[in-house]
C-alpha cells in the first residue's frame, strides 16, 4: 500500500468514517493518526479525530480533542459541509452559543445549504429561542422539498 497515493489516503479516510459510524472510535483514531503521518492538510481528518478522541476520553478531557477541532476549523475555512459537521460537534462538545456561530459560518459560505439552517434551528430551540428556530425552519421548508424540515416545523 502506497500511503502517499491520494486514493489510498481516501480509502483510509473512508474506513475511518465507517469506524466512526459504527462507534469504533479506537479504530477510527488509529486510522486517522495513520492518515496524518502522510497528509496534515485534510480538515475532515482533524474533525473526525476530535470526535473520536472525545468519545474515547470524555467531555472533560478538552485538552485532548480541542486542538484537533481547532485545526479542522483552521484548515476548512471554505467548506460549508465541514462547518455544518463542526457545528454538530461543537453543539455536543462545547456550547450551543458557539455552535450558532459555526452553523452561521456554514450558511454564509453556502446560503442555500439547508441542513445548516435546520441544525441552526435545532440549536436555537435548545437555547429556548423558539421563534428563531421556527423562522429558520419555515425558511428551509419553503426553499426546499426536504420533508424533515416540514415535519419538524409541525412539532413546534
Amino acid at each position: 500500500m502506497n500511503l502517499k497515493d491520494p486514493n489510498e489516503l481516501n480509502m483510509i479516510l473512508a474506513q475511518a468514517k465507517e469506524a466512526v459510524a459504527l462507534k469504533n472510535f479506537q479504530k477510527s483514531k488509529e486510522l486517522l493518526e495513520n492518515f496524518l503521518t502522510y497528509n496534515q492538510q485534510n480538515p475532515w481528518v482533524y474533525a473526525f479525530l476530535a470526535y473520536s478522541l472525545y468519545n474515547l476520553n470524555g467531555k472533560s478531557q478538552e485538552n485532548i480533542y480541542l486542538p484537533y477541532l481547532q485545526k479542522a476549523i483552521d484548515l476548512g475555512a471554505n467548506d460549508h459541509e465541514l462547518y455544518n459537521f463542526l457545528g454538530l460537534l461543537i453543539k455536543d462538545l462545547l456550547s450551543l452559543d458557539q455552535a450558532v456561530n459555526i452553523f452561521a459560518k456554514s450558511i454564509t459560505l453556502k446560503p442555500d445549504y439547508y441542513d445548516a439552517y435546520y441544525n441552526l434551528s435545532v440549536t436555537f430551540f435548545l437555547l429556548g429561542e423558539v421563534s428563531k428556530a421556527i423562522e429558520l425552519l419555515e425558511f428551509a421548508a419553503k426553499a426546499t422539498t426536504n420533508l424533515k424540515y416540514i415535519e419538524d416545523l409541525a412539532h413546534y
